[in-house]
């Protein structure tokens, strides 16, 4: 009897939870017609309502960082329901700073991903003497650096790495995703009304594009495609859901994208989804062989649709890409070690330049040689962790790095 009372309270508890994320979610894509009061009212509401189901069961440091997952889909929208770029002060953000305040004033260890904020908030100062926007400047340093303290927040976290936390982190993310998705959907029904939410565009060739409540669509398909790859993770590894789970969820993804029509997560859900596969394939796992048949069907019928959406323009198509990365280099070429600093209006003022669909070359022609030490090198030292340890958390940053070849960065 106590357990299944145990039971009945543990889905109470996660359907309140569920719920609470879709709601809050929801709520927050009506940012501008609800007005800055209200929409402060329901963050607040939501911070204190998550914390206090939580509360029991966790430390505050993972109460903190299950609400930094939550807070992925809304990160771009400030407390008072304003753009990132008018008021850069998001839940997200936020909880970033408690959470690191909490954790210096705690025992923690000094380690690289510790400095590498540091070093970078030094190069960004220096930076700021030669831009013509501080504000602008500054707006992408804090970005930046936030970033950058992820690295070092989750690295403090993984002392709390049991099977029953990490659980929690997995499900808290699929489960963001699929609030995220909902809220494109949504999107996509009211358009239709002649109603626009969120970020919406129509692109030159007549391209809609939706990205939740994100500035850029291709961050926001690649957001719903590392979803994605924890699924198909997921279910080669454990038993903890079943096909008819997966196929439902990752149908569900899969619409969400083609919504979104942007190609950057179908790209690096595939290529990684195969590379994955084919590593499992070697080894005789049944459970690869039937998602690769499964994405050998699909794939074609895909690739056809979203030609046909896109108004005939080939999927590999570069979109002028090509032209930007090559003008991203001379500009390179021209500040190598330094780059011409931050602030993408700076970047603009200062070469004429807009953002090129990479974030390594868009990088590399902003901070030159040493900023993009600085940023890449955490990617290298959690790639040869996750490598080292034979952790499926690679697949996962795999997926964001190729995504990230295909979309510039605030």
């Amino acid at each position: 009897m106590k357990d299944m009372s145990a039971k009945t309270e543990n889905k109470a508890f996660e359907l309140w939870t569920a719920l609470s994320i879709l709601v809050y979610n929801i709520a927050i894509l009506f940012y501008q017609y609800l007005g800055m009061i209200l929409i402060l009212l329901v963050g607040i509401l939501f911070a204190l309502f998550f914390i206090k189901l939580h509360f029991k069961k966790w430390y505050i440091s993972q109460i903190l960082s299950f609400l930094l997952i939550v807070y992925i889909p809304t990160s771009f929208v400030s407390i008072l329901g304003t753009s990132y770029g008018a008021l850069p002060i998001t839940w997200f953000n936020l909880t970033t700073m408690i959470l690191v305040i909490s954790i210096l004033l705690s025992r923690f260890k000094i380690n690289f991903f510790f400095f590498s904020p540091l070093v970078m908030l030094i190069f960004g100062f220096f930076s700021l003497f030669k831009s013509i926007d501080i504000t602008d400047s500054l707006k992408q340093l804090l970005t930046i650096v936030l970033f950058l303290i992820s690295f070092f927040i989750g690295e403090f976290l993984s002392r709390y790495e049991s099977d029953q936390y990490i659980k929690k982190l997995k499900s808290l993310y699929i489960l963001s995703v699929f609030s995220f998705s909902i809220i494109v959907i949504i999107q996509k029904v009211f358009s239709l009304w002649g109603i626009g939410l969120g970020y919406y565009a129509v692109l030159g060739t007549g391209r809609e594009v939706f990205a939740g409540l994100m500035n850029d669509y291709s961050f926001a398909t690649l957001y719903v495609a590392t979803g994605s790859i924890i699924l198909v993770i997921d279910y080669v590894e454990k038993k903890s859901i079943n096909i008819l789970y997966l196929i439902i969820l990752e149908s569900f993804f899969l619409i969400s994208m083609l919504v979104i029509n942007s190609r950057t997560g179908l790209v690096a859900f595939a290529i990684t989804a195969f590379l994955y596969l084919v590593t499992k394939i070697i080894k005789g796992s049944i459970k690869s062989i039937i998602i690769m048949a499964l994405l050998c069907v699909i794939l074609p019928s895909v690739l056809n649709y979203v030609v046909e959406i896109r108004g005939g323009q080939s999927f590999f198509d570069g979109s002028g890409r090509i032209g930007l990365l090559l003008e991203a280099g001379e500009i390179f070429y021209s500040h190598p070690l330094v780059g011409v600093g931050f602030g993408l209006n700076n970047l603009h003022i200062l070469t004429g330049f807009n953002v090129p669909h990479n974030v390594f070359v868009q990088y590399l022609a902003q901070f030159g040689i040493i900023g993009s030490l600085i940023f890449f090198s955490n990617f290298v030292v959690l790639c040869y962790k996750y490598l080292k340890f034979k952790s499926n958390y690679f697949w996962v940053l795999l997926s964001i790095l190729i995504g990230s070849m295909l979309i510039p960065c605030q």
